[in-house]
């Protein structure tokens, strides 16, 4: 965006970091430092609070820097809505509408380490430091590229649902690394279990990866969501699964999120320990503890 406004080059740096700026979010809890994921991708992703810090880092950057014209003010919003409606296309979930709506909302349709883009982006960088005088072609060269990735998302994503079978209700997700690998889960909430496919839409392969069952009615898997470290560990969790352990002087509450389902593995789990009584005594992620 700054290359495509001929942005000058102290304007250039603010729009680098306007760009990241809601991500300033995961600093929210104490800094951030205790559980460093468990409140990202709050209000600050809305399209609103992006909109606000877009606007004050134009007034501001403007009072610095000369940039006549709507240009400038253009490419300021542009960045920094640009962070909100990349991270609507993940899977992770994005409070668009905040404050009007608290809901979540996903594309479903890249990964957050999607090979794809980064390529794109990095070709397209290095290109415009050897060729300096042939930005006027690169630059969009560079935006037919992006267009066209998401568009080869789009169908992708639609052959991934196709042909990993029918389902209740079924969600295609990218892999984190190959955009030409994506899994499936359909949601079975009449037998009460998520079914994993691996598919590779370009060689219509589709294998069974496993399943797992939805969380089950319990008071213990109750007790434990009254925790508001577990509520932030659920905010974003589409396909939450959990299991019920026994423990001494009480029972233990293993919560997962199938989005981080890889290699057939849960990772990023949360434990959550309870006395006899369900009383929350502890929250762990892996080997260490999530304070409130």
């Amino acid at each position: 965006m700054a290359k495509s406004s001929r942005a000058p080059r102290s304007h250039f740096w603010m729009l680098v970091v306007l760009a990241e700026l809601p991500d300033f979010d995961v600093f929210f809890g104490w800094f951030g430092f205790h559980d460093l994921l468990s409140l990202h991708r709050s209000w600050t992703h809305s399209f609103l609070a992006a909109g606000v810090m877009g606007l004050l880092a134009w007034v501001l950057a403007r009072r610095i820097w000369r940039w006549e014209g709507l240009s400038g003010f253009a490419a300021y919003m542009i960045a920094s809505e640009s962070h909100v409606f990349c991270d609507w296309m993940t899977s992770y979930g994005t409070p668009l509408f905040w404050p009007f709506s608290s809901a979540n909302f996903s594309l479903d349709l890249v990964s957050n380490l999607s090979l794809g883009p980064l390529v794109i982006l990095a070709c397209g960088l290095l290109a415009l430091k050897i060729w300096k005088d042939k930005s006027h072609w690169i630059v969009p060269s560079l935006w037919g590229a992006l267009g066209v990735f998401l568009a080869f998302s789009i169908i992708l994503h639609a052959q991934a649902l196709a042909y990993a079978g029918p389902g209740p209700t079924a969600y295609a997700l990218p892999d984190l690394v190959n955009p030409l690998k994506w899994r499936v889960i359909h949601e079975d909430r009449l037998d009460r279990e998520y079914r994993i496919f691996g598919v590779e839409p370009l060689s219509k392969e589709s294998v069974f990866l496993g399943a797992y069952p939805l969380p089950p009615d319990s008071p213990w898997i109750g007790a434990s969501q009254s925790d508001v470290r577990v509520q932030r560990f659920l905010r974003n969790d589409r396909w939450p699964v959990a299991w019920i352990a026994p423990k001494d002087g009480g029972e233990a509450v293993e919560w997962g999120n199938l989005l981080f389902f890889w290699s057939g593995r849960l990772r990023g789990k949360l434990t959550v320990n309870l006395d006899a009584k369900g009383k929350v005594v502890s929250v762990y992620r892996g080997s260490r503890e999530v304070r409130e």
